[in-house]
């Protein structure tokens, strides 16, 4: 199943919604490029997953998502067992109460999870649970290769307020812009532009899947054309210490050169 859609929708009553029904099953190759106003469980895609949903691929939603109460996110607002986001994207803002996340707002269970996806939002909560990348994500997930990337006013919330996710599950292959902080999940401006992130998104992606990371103008983009190969070679010096190794090789952009001990 695929859907677009380009008109404002504000929901006529007090509970749902989003883009698509509360709950939907698997679908691929869903587009938003309205702004999607409600209560709970909104979502640029949908409100939530269900526990039988196979897999929600190759979305974007560009437009904002505007709601007043909990589980809100830029795909989904909630995901329940089994449910997952993959290969998609979020480029309009997302606000709400608790449980606010650029690409999910809560994903409640160890089986429920996001992989090679990224948001571009500005993620805003009046209350707690506030994520770049979800609001929450629930202990054991197996969430990955995902970014977050904002040079606006970021995350902002009351508590429990994070550039990834809010959860206790570990944030490892989990990347977010910071030019400041020290910890490994944070990359510079530079690394986002020049590959460094590019790099580790693609090492650590689906290659099963109908889409690739590739590389934009200052982050990395998803693609349904497979990149041209990246070639990184690290060059030990077996010689004497004082003696300088030079190698070089012939690759698809030409000759690189490196110095021993270096990384071309």
């Amino acid at each position: 199943m695929c859907c677009r859609l380009s008109c404002n929708i504000t929901p006529p009553g007090k509970f749902v919604k989003s883009g698509l029904p509360l709950y939907v099953h698997g679908m691929a190759d869903c587009q938003n490029n309205g702004t999607i106003y409600g209560v709970n469980y909104v979502g640029g895609i949908a409100g939530g997953l269900t526990t039988y949903t196979t897999a929600l691929i190759g979305a974007v939603s560009a437009g904002d998502i505007i709601a007043t109460g909990n589980y809100v996110g830029g795909i989904i607002g909630t995901g329940a067992d089994n449910a997952c986001v993959r290969w998609s994207a979020v480029t309009g803002n997302v606000s709400g109460g608790s449980y606010v996340g650029g690409l999910a707002g809560r994903l409640a269970a160890s089986t429920a999870y996001v992989q090679d996806s990224y948001a571009l939002s500005e993620v805003e909560g009046s209350g707690s649970y506030v994520g770049g990348i979800a609001g929450y994500i629930y202990p054991g997930s197996a969430s990955k290769n995902c970014f977050y990337y904002n040079t606006g006013n970021g995350v902002t919330g009351s508590g429990f307020v994070s550039m990834l996710h809010s959860g206790e599950t570990s944030a490892a292959k989990l990347y977010y812009l910071s030019d400041t902080d020290s910890n490994t999940s944070a990359k510079t401006a530079e690394e986002f532009a020049e590959n460094v992130v590019l790099n580790l998104l693609q090492t650590n992606a689906d290659t099963t899947a109908a889409y690739y990371w590739a590389a934009g103008s200052q982050h990395p983009i998803i693609s349904q054309e497979a990149p041209e190969a990246i070639h990184r070679v690290r060059l030990i010096n077996k010689g004497a210490a004082s003696e300088e190794n030079y190698v070089s090789f012939s690759a698809d952009a030409g000759t690189v050169y490196g110095t021993a001990g270096e990384e071309a």
